[in-house]
């Protein structure tokens, strides 16, 4: 007979059928619903020599108590307001103290000139046509400047033309002094020719040592009654403080110098032997022209070289009251200008609490208390639109 072999039963599956979840082996990681980790703890970590974890403080973890302000209007137009009220005040007085400050200048790059170019410095023009007028009484001190236009001190070559150890007291040897004060180092190095003694080194060597201002300037006043006499009030050559001071002359060059030059940066050689050159012989082929010494104030004044290239230098300090009056300067003029196209003066200044006359801070401050007043008004205008458009906004939604 023939017997039918069932067959298997099977039901419809249906697309929406609701599947249960599967179950989880423990032994496989979970990947259809991972479990996160466990949330990060700033737990002290042992100290490892490979580990560069920083550690587990406020400082580290850049989680100190910090003030951050909120820049609203009403600050920011206070803040330039405070800023206006402190510093016009403080700029207007220092117009006041500039103003002042008693200062005359007078050039006499045109009333005489030396005549005949370096090197040859021996003749001079002696000029005694420097005349001007004292309008308003000039109380002591009064400072005596000398003043270089075009004049580049701050240039590379010239600014380290020197040698530091030799202003020193030391005694340098023909490699450093060729090495650090080339051209001018040793008697006839500045000549084109090889015709120079290299073993008489020049002390001190270097250009700025050997172009150092020499003009010798006096100052005398005229007799209010015969307007020709005159009388010495400060001589250049002899002032109070020089080895030869003239009885007359009520100035002196003690003080010019800063005292960290004249105690501690430059000395005078000791046991210099016949290698090196000193005062008061002149340099090679250059009659009159005197190699300056160690410790004369006017070369430490000089040896500090200027930034700019017009500057002026400290040359004497008057110790007595200059009344209105007229008054000349006499001027030995050894120094020539015309190669760099320069120009000279002669500038007396009283001084104030601040220093001499000086316009440029005081001028910073009422420019900055200005600019601050005007951008307090533009935030303030900004600040009145900004809520007059915020109220017509909210009437229209209204």
């Amino acid at each position: 007979t023939n017997q039918s072999i069932p067959s298997p039963q099977t039901q419809p599956v249906s697309l929406f059928a609701s599947r249960s979840p599967p179950t989880p082996n423990p032994t496989q990681p979970n990947t259809l619903f991972p479990i996160p980790p466990p949330p990060l703890t700033h737990k002290r970590m042992p100290p490892t020599t490979s580990s560069k974890r920083p550690r587990s403080n406020p400082f580290t973890q850049q989680t100190l108590p910090a003030w951050q302000p909120i820049l609203s209007p009403h600050w920011v137009i206070l803040t330039f307001l405070l800023i206006f009220i402190i510093f016009t005040p403080v700029g207007i007085a220092l117009i006041f103290a500039s103003g002042g400050v008693n200062e005359i200048q007078v050039d006499y790059t045109e009333i005489c000139k030396q005549g005949r170019s370096a090197p040859d410095y021996a003749p001079y023009c002696f000029a005694t046509n420097a005349t001007f007028v004292v309008k308003s009484r000039m109380e002591a001190p009064i400072y005596m400047y000398y003043k270089l236009e075009n004049f580049y001190q701050n240039h590379r070559g010239y600014a380290s033309s020197r040698s530091d150890s030799q202003l020193g007291g030391s005694i340098i040897d023909v490699s450093s002094a060729k090495s650090a004060c080339s051209p001018i180092w040793a008697y006839g190095s500045s000549t084109d020719t090889s015709d120079y003694n290299a073993t008489e080194i020049y002390n001190p060597c270097g250009l700025v040592a050997w172009s150092m201002f020499n003009d010798t300037i006096s100052l005398y006043k005229f007799d209010d009654v015969t307007k020709t006499n005159m009388s010495l009030i400060c001589s250049g050559a002899n002032p109070k403080g020089s080895a030869n001071p003239d009885p007359e002359s009520q100035c002196t060059k003690n003080g010019i110098a800063w005292a960290s030059d004249r105690d501690v940066k430059f000395k005078v050689p000791t046991g210099v032997d016949a290698v090196n050159r000193m005062y008061p012989q002149d340099y090679y082929n250059e009659l009159g022209h005197v190699i300056p010494k160690h410790d004369d104030e006017d070369f430490l004044v000089w040896m500090r070289t200027a930034a700019l290239p017009s500057f002026r230098k400290l040359y004497r300090i008057i110790d007595v009251d200059l009344d209105p009056g007229t008054y000349v300067f006499a001027i030995e003029n050894r120094y020539p200008v015309d190669t760099f196209s320069g120009r000279k003066a002669v500038v007396l200044s009283t001084v104030s609490f601040l220093g001499g006359k000086n316009l440029f801070l005081a001028i910073s401050y009422v420019s900055v208390g200005g600019l601050c007043l005007i951008l307090a008004g533009a935030f303030f205008v900004g600040w009145l639109v900004q809520i007059f458009v915020q109220k017509m906004k909210n009437r229209s939604r209204a």
